[in-house]
């Protein structure tokens, strides 16, 4: 396992709850969420099913 990647979760459990929520919310805040329709969301099924 990456050595940064253990740091990084023992960081976060050590943290408080109210400063989780924090940084989540500032490192979220430039992600765009992106909302499939169904028959889009079946057409990456069956393309990720083809690749198998």
């Amino acid at each position: 396992m990456n050595p940064d990647y253990i740091i990084a979760k023992e960081f976060l459990a050590r943290l408080p709850d109210h400063l989780k929520v924090k940084l989540c919310k500032t490192t979220l805040a430039g992600v765009e969420e992106k909302k499939l329709s169904k028959k889009e969301k079946i057409r990456q099924a069956i393309a990720y099913i083809k690749t198998k």
